[in-house]
């Protein structure tokens, strides 16, 4: 529980703790989240602004107002001009960049020297309600916007947006996908339908700011100091009721090489956090099932605040088999306490190891800022005694209330696909191996990926891929090619996603009476924050290449997100 430690007027200082880490957290008379942490590096400091709007507000008309208007957020206030946010935190020695999610958009000044921080706080607390709303700037943004929407779009293999449309039918998180180029609605919307979704949402009661790098009570007396006096704004509006997807079935055609199946649930949002938990660890508890060609099974729950779906999938001649036997297996609850004890561990290590900021893409701040900022401040502390709570008896009621045969849509992907020699071009080549990979075919994903490999990507794709080559590997049972490629892409940068998956190898690899090999070492060249060569005012799409979790289960406590093999590309 939050251990409130002193009051100061109307705002409420309190102090919780995520594994190793301390966040202090205030409550400013305005509603806005104060939060500041100490990681014991006072040489460069960070801001992340976190706003409790995303993709999820959008409507069949207006997909994309989210990420575009995150880009407003840079054309300009009275003091600080079009263009100038990013100069005026690169004079101070940092970083600046944003991007959007389904429930929440981020903004952020990184590695900034800690003598800067009141500057930096200005500049946020300026823009989050004094936008001058000039029209050229404003445009100026949106073309920015089509560009790099044409640019990160990968729609062959859409699989996670097609399957979200279908579910929430143009609302919520499944409000559309874009057009054959790539676009959302966001290059046709208008200033006047952005600036009143800014008025709605942008506001200190919607949002949460975590400071990292100064001594925690100052950065919140700081904090309090630039947004205490703005208006609380608007209360936000109620989440719709999720869709009734009992019964349903539905079929989409997509250019895989084998048919896919998958049986859908509503499970619960973040306000039913026992059975959240409980759906966790029965995915956790699933995972790693093969079908008998040996593909693998994906289970997951998904990872967004609101109500969202555990899904069971399985690919080829025998996916209809394997879900049967897969869910006889969920109802039965075999698991013995070691292997529960385990699921438990890997749940709570995920998420509370996360470096506070490796990389602002993911950084553990920015998920305890992103909960606060929608209402579930004391979701991440509570976190590991809700996971260590649930009991066997637990995972039978929630498998009952949630999971039930006629609670599931059935959700059939029809292979269109023509299995051809793979392609010399790099997009070409991507597509490939993103069929592959979500049709099962894993040999063929990973010839496709290691020839992304020979085509000299840049940074941040070559992380990628060595990620999903070590992820692909591991689900084959090749574990010390697994650890290869963790290990390469470890040695470009640090980065959570690689340092997780390489711990589970190296256990697997243990298990099996094999040396794992020597300790992996962080690399010498820091990470790159802008995420390699996107847009500088960023969109945030997922580097992994879509908008679910690549960390197949958990390694957040907002749920586990997808199997990374079986995506899309996030058009946000």
């Amino acid at each position: 529980m939050l251990q409130v430690v002193v009051s100061l007027g109307l705002s409420v200082c309190a102090s919780f703790s995520v594994g190793e880490h301390t966040f202090h957290y205030r409550t400013l008379p305005n509603g806005l989240h104060a939060l500041a942490a100490d990681d014991g590096d006072r040489e460069r400091a960070s801001v992340f602004v976190v706003y409790g709007v995303g993709n999820r507000m959008e409507t069949s008309r207006t997909t994309g107002m989210a990420h575009l208007t995150e880009h407003a957020l840079f054309t300009g206030t009275a003091t600080t001009p079009a263009g100038q946010h990013d100069a005026k935190v690169k004079a101070l020695g940092g970083e600046s960049n944003a991007y959007t999610r389904d429930d929440f958009t981020t903004y952020y000044a990184h590695n900034f020297e800690p003598s800067a921080l009141t500057q930096i706080l200005a500049l946020e607390a300026d823009r989050m309600r004094g936008l001058t709303w000039e029209e050229g700037a404003f445009l100026h943004e949106r073309e920015r916007l089509r560009v790099e929407e044409q640019h990160s779009h990968n729609g062959e293999v859409d699989l996670s947006g097609r399957r979200d449309l279908t579910v929430w039918d143009g609302r919520d998180y499944g409000a559309g996908i874009p057009d054959e180029r790539g676009n959302t609605w966001g290059p046709q919307l208008t200033l006047a339908q952005v600036r009143a979704f800014y008025d709605a949402w942008y506001h200190p009661r919607n949002a949460a700011v975590v400071v990292l790098g100064a001594d925690p009570e100052q950065a919140l007396d700081a904090i309090e100091a630039a947004f205490g006096a703005l208006p609380a704004g608007p209360k936000p509006g109620k989440r719709m009721n999720p869709p009734r997807i009992a019964g349903r079935a539905e079929t989409l055609e997509l250019p895989l090489s084998r048919d896919r199946l998958e049986w859908i649930f509503m499970g619960p949002s973040l306000d039913v956090p026992e059975d959240r938990v409980a759906l966790l660890l029965i995915a956790e508890l699933l995972e790693g099932r093969k079908t008998p060609d040996g593909a693998p099974v994906s289970v997951w729950q998904g990872g967004r605040t609101g109500d969202d779906l555990f899904v069971l999938a399985a690919t080829g001649d025998g996916a209809q088999a394997t879900l049967e036997a897969l869910y006889a297996e969920l109802q039965a609850q075999p698991w013995d306490e070691a292997a529960l004890a385990k699921a438990k561990l890997n749940l709570r290590d995920g998420f509370s190891s996360s470096p506070l900021r490796s990389r602002p893409y993911f950084s553990l701040a920015v998920d305890v800022a992103a909960l606060a900022a929608v209402g579930h401040v004391d979701w991440p502390e509570r976190f590991a005694e809700r996971i260590d709570a649930v009991t066997p008896a637990d995972l039978a009621r929630a498998a009952e209330r949630w999971l039930k045969p006629e609670q599931r849509m059935t959700l059939a992907i029809k292979a269109t696909g023509e299995v051809l020699p793979l392609p010399s071009d790099r997009e070409g080549l991507k597509q490939a191996a993103e069929a592959a990979a979500t049709s099962g075919d894993l040999d063929r994903a990973i010839a496709a990926y290691e020839k992304l490999l020979e085509l000299q990507p840049g940074r941040i794709d070559l992380v990628i891929y060595r990620y999903t080559l070590g992820a692909l590997n591991r689900d084959l049972g090749k574990l010390e090619e697994a650890r290869r490629h963790l290990v390469e892409g470890l040695k470009v940068v640090e980065y959570p996603a690689l340092r997780e998956l390489l711990t589970k190898v190296d256990a697997e690899l243990k298990a099996a009476g094999k040396d794992p090999g020597a300790p992996t070492s962080q690399p010498t060249t820091p990470p790159d924050p802008h995420g390699g060569g996107a847009n500088p005012h960023g969109g945030g799409a997922n580097p992994h290449g879509g908008g679910e979790n690549p960390h197949g289960g958990g390694a957040n406590p907002h749920g586990g997100g997808e199997n990374p093999h079986g995506g899309g590309a996030n058009p946000h």
